[in-house]
């Protein structure tokens, strides 16, 4: 397959850290979800919107990955593992303790209690649960609440690297 320059040149000027295959899709589900009202609304979109937070955090950590020297994810296979949306969210405030407020331990206790729940709400969703779109409404700016204080905190602490890249060594 001939690949024309010009479309070479222009993947290799985008070098958006949010460029990733977590982030579009994270985003793209926002923006349809965001459109959602009460009238097409269904309980899948439940689901939908704690997959979205997965692909938020995960986004976060494969960029994170990529552009800091220093960080490196727990293991190999940490990415692929399905809806660990809490493991996610602790190894981001564990390594970069900037991307969300700070919470007092009744705060961050209740924050864990509702991820959990979401990720069985993952599965209820589909098949047994019955979620309202209040609650789902109430997911929802969660999920985008976290999604602009991973995108904030980008924007502000330049994590993409602006330099040219230089020869990695390794002793």
């Amino acid at each position: 397959m001939q690949i024309p320059k010009e479309i070479i040149s222009k993947i290799e000027q985008n070098t958006d850290i949010m460029d990733n295959n977590y982030f579009n899709h994270a985003v793209s589900a926002l923006n349809s979800m965001n459109k959602l009202t009460e009238d097409n609304y269904s309980y899948d979109d439940m689901s939908k919107a704690a997959n979205t937070l997965e692909r938020v955090y995960k986004g976060f950590l494969y960029a994170a990955e990529l552009k800091c020297d220093w960080y490196s994810l727990p293991y190999k296979n940490f990415l692929k593992e399905d809806h660990d949306i809490l493991g996610m969210l602790e190894e981001i405030k564990k390594n970069f303790k900037e991307v969300f407020p700070r919470e007092d331990r009744e705060s961050w206790r209740a924050t864990k209690n509702f991820l959990r729940d979401l990720r069985r709400e993952y599965t209820s969703s589909r098949y047994d649960s019955y979620p309202t779109y209040d609650e789902f409404k109430v997911v929802l700016r969660y999920v985008n609440t976290q999604y602009e204080y991973i995108k904030d905190y980008i924007e502000k602490t330049k994590f993409k690297d602006d330099e040219e890249p230089g020869l990695r060594i390794d002793y």
